[in-house]
Order: C-alpha cells, then structure tokens, then sequence
C-alpha cells in the first residue's frame, strides 16, 4: 500500500485548535480538540491493523468535521477510504476517496499532492474492482499532477509508478510494467530510514515481477533485499514482511526448492493470522500454500486450503472478481485429479469471470481455457478442446514472447490433443516444440510414447530417460517436505514415464543390450525409492545432535503409539463412531504434519541422504562368482499402438549377472500370473494339507516363475531375489521342478527389498550386547494386576482386533538353546517380563530373536491351527454393534501387523502404550541401526500389504526402516517343533560365521532331509516358511 505523509495533517488540525482557542470560540474548540482526538485514535488503531476500530474513529471526526464544512474533513475521508481498502470493503472505500476528492476541490486544493494522493488510492480501489481502463486513468492524472507538485523524484510519485507498473503487470503490458518499477525503484532507493519501507516495497513489487516472467534468479535478489529492509524498518512480525515472504516462497516453489517455499508460506500464514483482521496477503498465503499442497498430490489438503479461501474471498470480494476465479481455478484442478466431473463446469464458471473482467486476451483466461480444454480432452470431446488450445497459445504468445513456460505448456497440450487423436508426426511436432521451450518431464515423457508409436525406439528410449531424469529431480525435491503416504501418493503419480520407458524396453528393445541396462538402472533409480527415503530420513535424526528433531522424532513416536492404540479398540470401548472417527483422523493429520517436518528437518540436518544413483555396474560389482540378482518388476503395460495403457499390468524380471550382463525375461500378464500363483500358495502353506496338492503347488511356482528365468539363470549356486508385488509372499526355496527337486538343493537363495541394497554399505553403529530374546510371553497377564487372569476374561476382546494367543511353550527351547550358539552377552526374557517395553527399550543387540504369536489382520479373520505361532481370531460374543469404518486412507497397515506380547489378551484393558501388542508402526520407531540380524520366530510375519514397487508394509518393511541388516520372517504360520528344531541350527551356522541366508540354507536342507527319513516327503508347508531378507548375503 502506498501511504502520503501525515505530518502536515496534524500541524494544520493543530493550528485550527490554535485559531479556534485565540478567537474564543469555545465550543468551536472543544469540537476540533475530540476531532483531533478521535483522528489521532483511529491512526493509532490503523497502524496495529485494527481497522474495524480505526473506522469507528474516523467515522466520529468525519461526523465532527463534515457537519462544519471544514476542509480536514477530506483527511477523514480519506482515511475512512484506505480502512476500508484494507479490509476489501471496495465499494466504500471508493465513495470516501471520491468525497475526498470533492471537499479538497471545494477548498481550493485539486491542484495538491493530496489531490494526487486521492487518484492514486483511487485507481488501487478500481484495479482491485478490475475496472483497469478507470484505474489506469486515475493513476496517470496522479503522475501528472506530482510531477507539477513535488517533481517526478518525489516519493508520491514513485508510489504512484509503483501503482501503475502493477496495473500493466496485471494486464500483460509487461514492457510497461518493468520500466516503471524500475523507475520508482530509483527514486525509492535514495530513501533513509522509516521511509526506506518503500525501498523494500519497490523491490517486492519488481521481484513479484520477475518472478512472473521466469527471470526467478532476479526476482530472488529484490525479494531477499526487500525482507532485509522490512526487517530493519518494521520487523519481521509485519504484514508487509509476510507479504514479502509469501512472494519469495513462490519462487523457490517455481524452481523446486519446495522445503524452503513450505516452510515460508507456513511462517508467513501464522503472521498474517495473528492481525485481527483477515489480511488481503493472508489469501494469497492461502492461495499459493493449496497449489503447493496439489504439486505434492496432497489432494485433502489442498481441498481443505481452497475451500477455506472460497468462503473468504466470496465474502470479501463477491463471485464475478478474478481473484475468486482463481480460486476456483485450484478447486477444479482439485477435483481433476480425483476424477471429479464437476471440474469442468468448475473451469467454464472461472472463465466466464476472467473473460468478463479481465477480456478475452488476458493471460489468466488462457489460463483457464487451457484448463477447460484439458477436462474436454479427458471426455473425448476433440473439437471443443482444440479451438481452445490454440487461444490460449495465441494469447501467451502474444502476451510472454515464443519461449515462456505457459507457451510450452500450450504447445505440450496441443501434442497430447494430436496424439490422442492419432495424428502422432503432428504430436511429435508440438512435443519437441514444447521441449526447446522448456525441458522437463512431462514434456519428454510424451515424446516418448509418441516416439514409441512410431517405432523410433532408440530416440523414445532417449525421451523416457530424459523425462525421467526430470522426474527423479521433482521426487527428490518434493520428498524434503513429505510425509510417507504422500511420497507414495507421488511416485505413483509420476511412474506412467517409469513405465511407459519399460514397457518400451520389454516390447521393442528387448535384444538391445544398451537398452535393457538401462532399463535396470531405472529400475535402480525407482523401485523401493519411498522405503529409502523414509529409512534415510529416520537415520539422519538419529544421528543428529538436533534437539528440535530428536524432539519431532519423539513426538512423533508417541503419536504413532497412540494410534495404534486408537485402532484397536472400537466404539464398544466408549467412543462414538463419529468421535472415534475424529480422534483418528487428527492423529492422522498430526503424523503427517510431523513426518513432513522431519522430512525438511532430515534433508537440513544431512544433504548427503539424500539418494545417491546407484547402477547396475555398482550392483554387479558386489556380486560374486557364481551370483546373480534377479529384480522383478510389476509394470502397468502399453499397447504401443496407441501410445495408451492397456488394462492389464504385467511381471518382468532383469537378471544381472557379476560380468555386468543384464537380461530381460517376461513373465507374462500379472493378473493371470496372480490368481495361478494365489492357488498355489493355498495349499502350499498349509500345514497338514494334503502332500500330492503341496508338490502340485510347489510345482506350479516352478513352472510359473523360475521356469522362464531358468535358461538365463542356469548353474547360478547363488540367487538374490528382489521381488515386486505378489511375488513378494512367495517361496522361491520352495519351487520344485521335474526331477521332484527343491530349488534351495542346487541354490541359495536370499531376498533384497531392491537390488540397490547390494551397494549400500554398513551403519557402523556398535551393538552393546550380543542377543537380545523375547519368548513365550504371557499373554494372559492382566493389565493392572501384572498376573494372570482368568480364561474368561481373556476372551473379552474389542471388536477392532478380536484375536486370542494361546502359550507357545515350544519357544522356551529356543531361550534355552539360541543364547549357547553366539557369543557375547544375552538379554533373555520370558513369560511376563516378555513385554512390549522390554523389546522398545532393549539394548543395542547384534542379534534380536522374539519366538511369539505373529499376526496380520485382512479383511476377514482367518483362523490359525493348533500347535502354530499365529493368531487365532474370535469374534466377541456380542458383535451387534461393528467397529466403525475408518476413513479412507486412515487403516494403516503397520498396525494391522505385528507380534503378541506379554499382556496381549488384554490389549483392550490397558490405558498406557503398552498393550501387549507390538504393532509394525511401533517398530518402525525403533534404532536397530547397531543390528545385524532380526529373527522373527513367529507365524506370517513375512506377510502385509504388498504395494508394487515398495515392498511389502508390514512387520517386514517396519524392521528394515528400523535399520536392522538382516531379517528372518515366516510367509504362513509355522510349526511350533519344527521351527525351534529349524532355529537351533540356523543359530549353529550363523554363529560359526554363515550368512543369514547360508545359515538358513544349511537349516531347511537338514529339515528337508529329516522329513523324507521319516515321511518320505518334504512337506513345504513345514520346513519352507521362512526366508531371509537383508543385505548381509
């Protein structure tokens, strides 16, 4: 805002005191002295921002001075005017500065810089009402008469530039614009102190500028030189500071340095809503923080933030402003990106209004239309799209210049138009015309698929890459300030490159060497990239001497401790659905708040956890003779045809060998794959099942999975396995091919979350202690007596996890053998000192084995046999009131998947955190950094909720992320005797010095032998479920 001097003003109220006194016109004085009162009250109250109360005041003096034809009663008006303007009441502002104009002109003073002053607010009011011709002209006569008045080097008349550079801004004249911000800034720049506050407002409005045609490094040097003034002239609480700063935020969001425009746009919000009025610059925080919120797919958010400023903006400037259009404008991307068809009815509303006030030439029209023509493209309707496409091009065109990043956004539009519409020379036309415009990933990813259609495969291959580089920068820039459900949201968002580039590979560059190699490497880049970010981040803030983070971390923790808590209980425990439902969503909320803070505070604390690039020559260089990786993919397929997903996904695998030697094998349609692979999964885990389905099954995984991998693999003595998607749950030692052999008689066999695991080093953190061990817990131990209860008072359970652990006495064998076969200290605990605590709070342990109840719920409970390490699952006797559906979104599967400790047959009788069930949410917390092996001696522990490309979220993914190096874990509920036979000489071999996966090798072989001594057949079902996860193999 542009303010005049006030000092005049209060010299003359104060001489007509003087004049009134010395005449003794008594009442006369009394009226001017509670004028002067009251204008000095309501100045007082414009400064704090009060402006509701500055307008009580100023209304009073215009009372006392307007019913005496006084001349200050302009002054009244005047102020009256710029309350007014303050809180967006235009319309009256625009009466009180036009009355301004009238009483100066009846006392002889239009030919004043006051009179100057007046124009110039009245061309702000008309510019905010977008009546542009009216404001142009209002500040032109403003120019006119301060360069008559006070001379063009005068502050009025930078002010009044500064006013009319904006206008231009506004309506494209964009060379306008520059040389009158650059002017005003001149004349600002020999300012000295309180006045230098337009110094730094000539440097935000020209760094606004700047920022608005690409020119980010110059609007980043005005802007920061602005806030270092405002800082030294009105401190850095100001509105005008926050203005400044929500501005610069802007351009670091638009060169993707995200972490720092979030943290900017959120101080700047907490100043502007700490003024007792909603500030105009609190909107534009508003505005700019919801399409932050769209750019990281945090769709909830952003809906929140927009609707928010809907109701603000409609009441502060009604429907038909441009700045409510662009409101609309963020909720129809909004509902876009949730398939919403009201999105478009959303953007030909919001045109309508920029069409109306700002003309159909006018750069937020094109804007909108391109928007419009988007959600048409979507519907199929190609003719309304494309007249559409090509105003808006024109109007950028003529507006920016041939290479502003809107005219390569209209060019890209154009090509996806022509491709859909199969013209793909004229698609490939506008992509490349985009991309000499503006590289990035969206542009040569659609070249790509373009390409692709045409069969020019080495240079699609070439787009894809590319693309995908640029991908890889936006992910990594957008991880500093995400929590983990949005990271995931986002990768999804940004694979149809991912897998368009594979698909590529798989179906046209298949005997291309070069070409497969680089497909691994992508696949590197990619796969598993959410995991190693969050496990990264966890890292950083351990090591960290940051209190403030040690302090997020902890909160953190605590959260997620409460939620878990939260989930297991239903409304039967005293909460009504809706209140449980709230309670849930704001620890929800709470989490994700805090894993966003961590994630800026991590990527501040350590720039080099960041992901470094790891190729398929890193990989293959930790290979050994006679050793392979082989990394499956789950790919979304294209029928290049068309350039267009097909409906099905499908399974590929890269097989890498130690020479450097990449291969791709195709396993053919996932959803055909999956349902053979689920039969045969049924019964191969199922302990006494009949042994002729178990060879079948084990059989069919063979054939299914190994048996296209076999040729390429061939006399490999050592696999890694790297699975994707369903192939995650599956037994690979298990498979048995023609000769009735098992695959784990010829090979070792291990498992990596990805094949980049194989070239990430060691922690270096020392363990205190060699074995910590947790077995047979008392699952019965009452939550406030510490001692057993009752049979019938273990069966009371919540609906919300209705499960019964019976004791596992076969674990105690364990306890008793394990701790003889390693070296070093032990830490045993049993019965009902085997808690939750213990196992949080343990020392740092080389080796950690908890031989318990494990269990996973799914959507149905599924009841567990006698004599097995799983959870049996009972529905409470009175089950007419459910538990209530959790929100979308909000069923976190690390709390549907953990171990049973002491205590967990009340889990819903406890009031503290430790309810006996410790949750894969709750291990995630943990540091396991020191820890080199994990057994989880217990039933499915290996199983969760598979997301393709991270892995399975479960106990699974919760240890890894802890930091542990290797992990032991079931795919299906395991044999109480066998497995402490099966864990004795596992422990025999890892502690003479085998690898976890040797070690667990060496331990199946001689159960396999065992059972065939005495069966005559190695049922799979009791000597295969468990595997080795890690990177110590």
């Amino acid at each position: 805002m542009n303010f005049c001097t006030h000092f005049k003003q209060v010299i003359f109220l104060m001489c007509l005191v003087f004049m009134f006194a010395s005449t003794g016109l008594a009442s006369e004085e009394e009226d001017v002295q509670m004028a002067v009162r009251y204008f000095q009250q309501g100045k007082l109250h414009y400064q704090k921002n009060e402006y509701h109360k500055a307008i009580e005041f100023f209304s009073k003096t215009l009372k006392i001075n307007a019913g005496a034809g006084r001349v200050y009663a302009a002054y009244d008006h005047g102020w009256l005017g710029r309350s007014y303007l303050a809180i967006n009441k235009l319309d009256k502002a625009a009466v009180h500065f036009a009355q301004e104009l009238t009483v100066l002109k009846k006392h002889q003073m239009h030919s004043t810089s006051q009179y100057a002053a007046t124009l110039n607010n009245l061309g702000r009011v008309s510019r905010k009402m977008a009546d542009y011709k009216k404001a142009e002209n209002f500040f032109k006569e403003a120019l006119t008469l301060f360069a008559s008045t006070d001379g063009k080097h005068s502050q009025g008349y930078a002010n009044t530039q500064n006013n009319l550079a904006g206008l231009y801004e506004e309506t494209a004249a964009y060379s306008k614009a520059e040389a009158l911000y650059l002017d005003a800034l001149k004349v600002n720049s020999q300012l000295t102190g309180k006045a230098r506050v337009n110094t730094a407002r000539s440097h935000n409005n020209i760094g606004l500028f700047y920022q608005k045609i690409n020119k980010f490094g110059q609007a980043r040097k005005h802007l920061i030189k602005a806030l270092e003034i405002y800082k030294e002239t009105v401190g850095d609480q100001d509105p005008l500071y926050a203005i400044t700063l929500v501005n610069l935020a802007m351009v670091n969001e638009r060169t993707q340095s995200f972490r720092l425009a979030m943290s900017q746009y959120r101080k700047a919000i907490i100043i502007l809503k700490s003024q007792p009025n909603i500030h105009p610059a609190y909107t534009s925080a508003l505005y700019n923080l919801a399409r932050l919120y769209m750019t990281m797919r945090d769709y909830d958010r952003a809906f929140k933030t927009i609707v928010e400023l809907i109701d603000i903006d409609k009441r502060m400037l009604g429907e038909q402003h441009p700045i409510f259009a662009g409101d609309l404008y963020v909720l129809g991307q909004i509902q876009a990106a949730a398939g919403d068809k009201e999105a478009t009815q959303t953007f030909i509303r919001s045109s309508k209004i920029i069409k109306n006030s700002l003309g159909e030439n006018h750069p937020s029209y094109a804007r909108h239309i391109n928007s419009l023509a988007l959600r048409y493209l979507d519907e199929g309707k190609y003719k309304k799209a494309e007249p559409l496409f090509l105003q808006a091009l024109t109007i950028n065109r003529k507006a920016y210049g041939q290479r502003h990043s809107t005219v390569a956004f209209a060019l890209n539009n154009l090509g996806l138009l022509n491709s859909s519409m199969n013209n793909y020379p004229k698609a490939e036309e506008y992509y490349r015309q985009a991309i000499a415009i503006q590289a990035n990933d969206v542009n040569y990813n659609n070249l790509g698929y373009v390409l692709g259609v045409r069969k020019k495969s080495i240079e699609a291959l070439d787009a894809f890459q590319t693309g995908q580089n640029h991908s890889d920068k936006l992910i990594n820039a957008l991880f500093d300030i995400s929590s983990e459900s949005q990271k995931l949201v986002l990768v999804m968002d940004q694979n149809w490159g991912y897998y368009g580039m594979l698909s590529l590979i798989h179906q046209q560059l298949k005997e291309n060497d070069q070409a497969v190699r680089s497909g691994l490497d992508r696949v590197l880049a990619r796969k598993g990239i959410v995991f190693d970010a969050q496990a990264r981040q966890q890292k950083s803030i351990i090591d960290s001497f940051d209190p403030q983070a040690r302090e997020l971390w902890n909160t953190l923790n605590k959260n997620r401790t409460s939620l878990g808590a939260l989930l297991k209980t239903s409304t039967k425990d005293g909460n009504s659905s809706k209140d449980y439902t709230e309670r849930i969503e704001k620890l929800q909320d709470a989490i994700a708040v805090l894993e966003g803070k961590l994630a800026a505070k991590s990527a501040l604390l350590s720039e080099g956890f960041r992901q470094r690039k790891i190729f398929s020559s890193d990989v293959a260089s930790r290979l050994g003779k006679g050793q392979l990786l082989v990394e499956f993919v789950k790919i979304q397929d294209v029928d290049w045809s068309t350039g267009k997903f097909t409906t099905s996904r499908r399974y590929i695998a890269f097989i890498l060998k130690a020479d450097g030697l990449v291969t791709l094998v195709d396993l053919g349609e996932a959803e055909a794959l999956e349902a053979k692979v689920h039969a045969a999964l049924k019964p191969l885990g199922a302990i006494g099942s009949d042994s002729k389905l178990q060879e079948e099954a084990s059989r069919s995984l063979y054939d299914l999975i190994w048996h296209p991998l076999a040729k390429t693999v061939g006399n490999a003595q050592s696999v890694i396995i790297s699975p994707d998607g369903l192939l995650n749950l599956v037994p690979f030692n298990a498979m048995r091919d023609k000769a009735g052999k098992y695959l784990i008689e010829s090979k070792q066999i291990a498992y990596v979350t990805t094949g980049r695991d194989l070239a990430k080093g060691n922690t270096g953190m020392k363990p205190q202690q060699a074995l910590f061990l947790a077995a047979n817990p008392s699952f019965d131990l009452a939550a406030a007596s510490g001692s057993p209860a009752s049979q019938n008072s273990a069966m009371t359970r919540s609906s919300g996890f209705s499960m019964r652990f019976s004791q596992l006495p076969g674990t105690e064998q364990e306890a008793r053998e394990v701790p003889a076969l390693l070296k070093g200290k032990s830490t045993i605990v049993l019965g009902k000192q085997a808690t939750e605590a213990s196992v949080l709070s343990a020392k740092p342990s080389k080796v950690i084995h908890l031989a318990t109840h494990g269990f996973f719920l799914q959507d149905q409970p599924s009841l567990i046999a006698d004599n097995t390490r799983g959870a049996m699952a009972l529905m409470d006797d009175d089950d007419d009131q459910a538990a209530p559906k959790l929100p979308k979104g909000y069923e976190n599967p690390l709390v549907r998947s953990g171990l049973a400790m002491a205590g967990a047959n009340h889990a819903n009788q406890s009031s503290g955190g430790d309810d006996g069930l410790l949750t894969a949410l709750e291990v995630s917390g943990m540091n396991l950094h020191a820890t080199d092996l994990v057994t989880l001696s217990a039933c499915e522990t290996g199983r969760g909720e598979v997301k393709s490309g991270e892995g399975v979220f479960g106990l699974r993914r919760a240890f890894a992320l802890a930091g542990a190096r290797n992990l032991v874990m079931s795919l299906w509920p395991v044999s109480d005797k066998v497995t402490a036979t099966q864990m004795k000489q596992f422990y025999q071999g890892y502690g003479q010095g085998e690898s976890p996966a040797q070690a667990m090798r060496t331990a199946q072989l001689a159960t396999i032998k065992l059972l065939r001594e005495k069966k005559g057949f190695a049922a799979p079902a009791l000597w295969a479920p468990f595997m080795v996860q890690g990177r110590g193999n």
